[in-house]
């Protein structure tokens, strides 16, 4: 579903999009970091299949990880933004 969503978007002439990955963090998800990175993986599998080799961008789309202490929340946003750096994303959302 999602990858035909991004491929709609496109389609309609889209210049870039956003991964499915707004409420990826250990807090949303209930889950370790081992997760987190499992999914943001396949948010970008799809993001990247449904661009295929057009020029659009694509931005890493991050929301607001739930308040559990500031420096936790650091942490957790910088382990977010190395994983999508490692799988080539470069553009990032910061959304609230």
């Amino acid at each position: 579903m999602v990858l035909s969503i991004h491929q709609k978007y496109i389609e309609a002439g889209a210049k870039a999009i956003k991964t499915n990955t707004f409420a990826v963090n250990r807090v949303s998800l209930e889950a370790d970091d081992t997760k987190v990175e499992q999914v943001i993986q396949a948010a970008c599998s799809l993001a990247q299949k449904a661009v295929g080799q057009r020029e659009i961008f694509i931005f890493a789309n991050i929301g607001p990880i739930p308040q559990i202490g500031q420096e936790d929340i650091q942490k957790q946003y910088e382990k977010i933004v190395d994983i999508f750096l490692t799988l080539g994303i470069t553009n990032f959302l910061f959304e609230t």
